[in-house]
């Protein structure tokens, strides 16, 4: 991710400058906008890129720590020609305004090209008259090429109050000092560290942002598997009742067997009485005969419904291991889904402290 510098002069030609400096140190490592003065509201950068004397004015809008501010000088040879000026002329310093001037008057006289008498022209905050009594008071005016080029606005403009004997010295493109160099390297640098940071908690924050689904999508299956487990509990409960159901309607069937088999005693025992007298009267005999058939027919379908009610009682059980394994089941995969939920839980611990220390 490269940052966005704007890079804002008091020119075009002046911005443009600035983005020399830029891409000489920087190359692609940067994307720069070249902007003026009066129309960088609708430019929006990480960085915004003035000449040093804009500095403190850009800082009251953007702020200290968004605002580079570059210290741009000509080069020797513009100092040179400025030497072979005889001395005692009178030479004007053209800038846009007042702290142009300023800066390169100090760099001249640090130049130690002090033996000239200098005159300010400042065609930004001066009146046209005013510029044209001082250009008819000047042997010499000096400047960059934003200002003093065939194609500059200045020069355009003012041109026509030129005289004859006015020589123009015109400076190469300006050089960044070391020291602003220097330090827009640092806070580029700094910026892009920020970047990357940033670009690390976001990776961060995605990272934490699935391990949070995660855990919600165990939860809402550890949910899903409780229901189930429920579920199944009430189904095991409902054949358990119906089993026992079938254990109470077992007794009383026996109960049946039992009288039957009392009675069939006692009329087994009448019939061998009767059958004793069978000389005498056979159809006391036949009778009682009668009465023991009865009782083995109640006897075989009593039989026959405890051997369906006991199949139906060995169905029910089998259904009860069934669901018992499956309920069986259903914990181990609850156990399974509650450790997997702490792992993610820690790695979600894990990622918040990396992120607080890399905060």
């Amino acid at each position: 991710m490269s940052i966005r510098l704007v890079l804002i002069g008091a020119t075009k030609t002046s911005a443009i400058e600035l983005e020399d400096v830029v891409k000489h140190t920087f190359g692609n490592l940067v994307e720069t906008t070249c902007t003026t003065v009066n129309a960088y509201q609708d430019c929006v950068g990480d960085l915004y890129l003035v000449f040093i004397n804009r500095e403190e004015a850009f800082i009251k809008i953007f702020g200290r720590e968004k605002v580079i501010a570059l210290e741009m000088l000509p080069p020797v040879e513009f100092f040179v020609s400025v030497a072979q000026i005889p001395k005692g002329a009178t030479v004007g310093i053209v800038s846009i305004s007042s702290s142009g001037v300023q800066i390169l008057q100090n760099a001249l006289m640090e130049a130690n090209l002090s033996h000239i008498h200098y005159v300010p022209i400042t065609y930004g905050d001066s009146s046209e008259l005013e510029i044209q009594k001082k250009l008819s008071s000047v042997n010499y005016i000096i400047g960059n090429n934003a200002y003093l080029s065939k194609t500059a606005d200045f020069y355009k403009k003012y041109s026509i109050y030129f005289n004859s004997e006015l020589n123009i010295i015109v400076s190469p493109p300006r050089v960044a000092t070391s020291k602003s160099v220097s330090l827009m390297a640092k806070k580029v640098m700094e910026v892009i560290d920020q970047q990357n940071r940033q670009g690390e908690l976001i990776e961060r924050a995605k990272k934490l942002k699935d391990s949070i689904s995660n855990v919600v999508a165990a939860m809402q299956q550890l949910n899903a598997s409780q229901e189930e487990l429920a579920a199944t509990m009430k189904a095991v409960e409902t054949i358990t009742e119906k089993a026992s159901d079938g254990v109470g309607k077992t007794g009383e069937i026996l109960k049946t067997i039992q009288s039957i088999a009392r009675q069939t005693n006692m009329l087994g025992l009448n019939a061998s009485i009767e059958a004793a007298r069978a000389g005498q009267s056979g159809k006391g005999f036949s009778v009682v005969a009668e009465e023991v058939r009865k009782l083995a027919e109640l006897s075989n379908s009593a039989a026959i419904s405890i051997k369906e009610l006991l199949t139906e009682l060995g169905t029910s059980m089998t259904r009860v291991i069934e669901n018992t394994n499956m309920t069986t089941q259903i914990s181990q995969e609850q156990a399974l889904a509650t450790n997997s939920i702490a792992i993610m839980i820690g790695e979600i611990n894990n990622l918040s402290e990396e992120m607080m220390l890399s905060s």
